[in-house]
Parts: structure tokens; C-alpha cells; sequence
């Protein structure tokens, strides 16, 4: 499996998954997993809870090697919305998604899951806390199955896969994807690929779903399905953030809408008093 596959904060609960799906080891494994997991969750107590919203961040600064791209931004994504984070190129958007996944560190602010500061949280912590991350690239596992993808999804959260777990989601929400369980994940479409990688992090049964540009790359009519497929997300009560560059497929699709620019928010609003503001659009977005 190639190691650029793996993100940084995953690779030591991946470590034990891998050989777990590719072996189908002994019940021994499986035990060393759950009391890996386990263990971990015991070193990470959260703080207090603060307000009821689903996912936020507070003053978020961060960047990469200690230069800010993200300069004390605030959003909020309440429970059974869509939220988009929208802005041209370089303004922030992957970035700040990225610390509030826990990928990058923040230089200072803070991160809420359901009212917990998850601030200090490593990514895999962050995950098994209840955060469902898809990133842009890098999504799936090419080398494993389709079937063997999803069941990673449940060992990074300590979970024995069943495959009653599987088909709740596959024939719920991928039923594209059921009948392809032993083909090999690099074999897919963009379109398939995009699909399985929200579905191996929906089988983990997430707080919230952060999809870094989910249609990159896709065709318009794969776009829109897609996008259907998130609507059907939240309709099962599974707040989402999403950032994505194709402005009008997430103002369809959200709620609300954050406008970042050169790593600070512009404007907040509407998605459809966004959508229906041609300077607005002009001057933050590119449009004409």
C-alpha cells in the first residue's frame, strides 16, 4: 500500500487495520485493536462542553510552518445543515478545514465537536471522536477492495466489522457499491471512488461529514449525484461541512455559506441570498 495513501494522523491505528483486513488475523488481533483504541480514547478526555452546536471553530489561526494562512476565523455548522466554505484559490478554505479535522495545528484558537474543545486531539483521536473526514486526494485505499475499504473505516474506531454495518449503508446510501464488494478499489471511477470514500467514513456512523471539494474532478452528471448523495446524508441527521470550488453545485446544495478571502471571512449568509447576489458574486467568487 503505497504510504502516501495514508494520512499522517491515521497511520498508527491504520498500522493494526491493514493487517487485520489483508490476514483476516485471529480473534487475538482483533482484541489488541479494540484495547489500542481503547487506550486511546482513555488518554484523551475532552473538556467541558461548551454551546450545542455540532462543529465549530473559534478564532481559528493556523498555516503551514508557522507562516498563518487562516487568520481568526469562526464558523458554526448546527445541527442538520450543509455549511460550504467557498472563496477563489489560496484563500484558506482546505486549510481551515484541515484544523478543524485536526490534520494541522492551530496556532490559536479553538475547535468544538458537539460542544467539546477538541483542540489538542490528533486526527485519529479527533475521527474516533466522531469526525467523518474525506479529503480531496488520497481518499480510498486503491490496493484493498471495496468491502475491505469499508471495514477499515469500523477498526480505526475499534469496531469488529459485521456486514450487517456494511449493507445498512450501502444499500441505504451507495447501493451502487453493494454489488461491487470484492472489487479492487483502484479500479473504480471518479465518481465510484468519491462515493466509497463517503461510505467508508459513514459506516463509522460520524457526528458530522467534511468533504474537502467532493466534485473535483467529476463530471457534471456525477457532480449532481453526488450532491444527492449528501442530501440524503443529512436527511439521516448527519450535519455536513463541505468546501468545494464550483460555487453554484454547493450554494444548491447548503444552507449557509462562509466566503473566505486571503484567509479571513468576508461574509457569511443564506446560500440562496448568496446565490441570488451578482456582486456578491463578482467580487468574492470570479463571477462575471
Amino acid at each position: 500500500m503505497p504510504a502516501a495513501e495514508i494520512d499522517n494522523g491515521t497511520r498508527v491505528v491504520l498500522g493494526f487495520c491493514a493487517s487485520y483486513v489483508r490476514k483476516h488475523t485471529a480473534m487475538s488481533v482483533w482484541t489488541a485493536i479494540r484495547d489500542k483504541v481503547s487506550s486511546v480514547r482513555g488518554r484523551n478526555a475532552l473538556p467541558a462542553k461548551g454551546d450545542a452546536s455540532a462543529f465549530s471553530a473559534e478564532d481559528v489561526v493556523t498555516g503551514y510552518g508557522g507562516s498563518p494562512i487562516v487568520d481568526g476565523i469562526s464558523i458554526q455548522l448546527n445541527p442538520n445543515e450543509i455549511v460550504a466554505i467557498l472563496g477563489p484559490n489560496g484563500s484558506g478554505k482546505s486549510t481551515l478545514l484541515k484544523a478543524m479535522v485536526r490534520v494541522l495545528p492551530l496556532y490559536s484558537g479553538t475547535v468544538r465537536l458537539d460542544g467539546d474543545d477538541i483542540s489538542k486531539l490528533q486526527p485519529h483521536t479527533a475521527s474516533i471522536r466522531g469526525i467523518g473526514y474525506v479529503p480531496q486526494n488520497n481518499n480510498v485505499f486503491s490496493s484493498l477492495t471495496i468491502k475491505e475499504n469499508l471495514e477499515i473505516g469500523l477498526i480505526a474506531r475499534g469496531r469488529r466489522p459485521r456486514l450487517s454495518e456494511l449493507s445498512a449503508v450501502l444499500d441505504g446510501t451507495f447501493p451502487e457499491l453493494s454489488t461491487r464488494l470484492a472489487q479492487q478499489a483502484g479500479t473504480l471511477s471518479g465518481g465510484q471512488r468519491q462515493m466509497l470514500a463517503m461510505a467508508k467514513v459513514l459506516v463509522t456512523e460520524p457526528s458530522v461529514l467534511v468533504l474537502d471539494e467532493p466534485t473535483a474532478n467529476l463530471s457534471p452528471q456525477v457532480s449532481d449525484v453526488v450532491l444527492d448523495k449528501m442530501r440524503d446524508i443529512r436527511a439521516q441527521g448527519i450535519p455536513i461541512l463541505v468546501v468545494e470550488q464550483r460555487v453554484d453545485l454547493a450554494l444548491s446544495v447548503s444552507d449557509r455559506a462562509y466566503i473566505l478571502v486571503a484567509g479571513t471571512i468576508r461574509r457569511t449568509g443564506i446560500s440562496s441570498e448568496i446565490a441570488g447576489d451578482p456582486e456578491l458574486y463578482r467580487l468574492f467568487l470570479g463571477g462575471e
